[in-house]
Formats: C-alpha cells, structure tokens, sequence
C-alpha cells in the first residue's frame, strides 16, 4: 500500500445487514485522496479523485510526484448472471426437449424469487448455450450460442435483463469439434473473450479475443491431448 505516511483511497460494500461483502484501496506510494464515487446499473463502482502516486503497472497514470493528477478508476463488481441487477446470481436454464424452451430464475442467494422467466424458444436443439456475459458494455448480461449442426454458427443474444433486445452474429466454426468452453476477459482489457477446446485428436486449446462482438485476434493455449481433461471452470 506505499509509505504509511501516504493515504490510500478506501471503497468497501456492505450488505443490507451492514456486515462486509468486500473492500479494496486506489493508491501508490504517494497521496491519494477520493472526490466522488457512484455505482452503475450492474453495481460497478466508479471512483474519482485525485493523487501524487505512481499506481505501477499496469495502471501508471502518475509518474511526478510533485504534482497532483486527477483519476477515474472502475472497480468491477458485476456478476455473469445477475440478470435483474440485483447483486444476486441468477439461473439460466434451456430445456433440451420438444419445444427448445429457455427461462430464467430469478435469485435472493439460494432463495428463487421469481421462477420461470420465459426467453424466447429455440426450437433447433443444435442450438446450445455456451456463456454469458456482458459482449456490448451496457452491464447487462448477454447470452452467447454455439449451433452444433452444419455450418457452425456462433451468435450473441443482447440482453435488456430477461428481454432479447437483438442477436448478434460471431464468425462461424464448421468443425464441431471445437466446443465453446466458457467467457472471460483473459487479455486484461476489459471486454469479454471466448475459450475454446478441440474434443479430437490434438486436444488443442484458444482463446478469441473480442472487441465486442468482433473476433480482433486468438491465442493459443497449452494443448491437452488427453480427451479425458474437460474445462469445467471458466
């Protein structure tokens, strides 16, 4: 945290019983002072202030340390399937039966309080959920498909809570193979990423980093040849 003769900027999250969900500090080696904070829809929160620190990589706004330099700091709190923005994780669920149904219940921690929110129906049970997370940056959660049938289709559901506001296409993958693993931001940008493994013979392993729902570049991860070794968290 620097000298302890500098201040650091402090934000912490209570809950509603006023008990510490989480804490963190903004500072360097210098002084660091907090003007103004606010959250946005999805519980981010976006701090403002000023400091005379170097903050070090990969965050290096302040380099002189005899000036004051102003900052804006997010801190990520959002969830991947906190549809309704309640700060809870909620349940996303496809019916792989007649009828291709796909809802969503709504969660208080372990307690649903609202089951059974329809999506629309796919019918083509090729269609398969593969992710979530938010692809357009308006801190909803998205929905991302893989279609496992000829053509390899990849697309993205724009989400407006439980609301399909519009779909999106991502490049198609013809070799069914390559299975969808999950999302993340493995590049450190701040936009979600895509992971991929080969379930054949290689058991090759990528990432597609996104801008968007732009496929801007990939990078290849360790091979895992061994079919045996499935990504069950991602």
């Amino acid at each position: 945290m620097g000298s302890v003769l500098a201040d650091d900027v402090f934000v912490a999250k209570l809950d509603a019983s006023g008990a510490l969900v989480w804490n963190t500090f903004l500072g360097g080696s210098g002084n660091d002072v907090g003007r103004g904070i606010a959250l946005g829809p999805s519980g981010n929160a976006y701090v403002t202030g000023y400091s005379t620190a170097n903050w070090g990589s990969p965050i290096r706004p302040f380099n002189d340390y005899s000036a004051s330099d102003a900052f804006v700091a997010k801190i990520d709190c959002s969830m991947k399937n906190d549809f309704n923005q309640d700060g809870y994780e909620d349940v996303l669920w496809r019916y792989y039966g007649s009828g291709g149904y796909n809802c969503v219940w709504l969660m208080d921690g372990t307690k649903v309080t609202a089951g059974g929110i329809d999506l629309p129906s796919v019918t083509d049970l090729n269609w398969q959920i593969q992710g979530t997370g938010d692809f357009n940056g308006d801190e909803k959660v998205d929905i991302l498909w893989r279609y496992y049938g000829s053509a390899g289709y990849n697309c993205v559901w724009f989400m407006n809570g439980t609301m399909v506001t519009r779909g999106v296409d991502l490049p198609s993958v013809t070799d069914l193979n390559w299975q969808i693993q999950g999302t993340g931001d493995f590049d450190a940008d701040g936009k979600l990423d895509i992971l991929w493994r080969y379930y054949e013979s290689g058991g090759y392993n990528c990432v597609w980093f996104l801008d968007g729902t732009t496929v801007i570049g990939g990078a290849d991860l360790p091979s895992a040849p061994d079919l045996n070794w499935k990504i069950v968290s991602r």
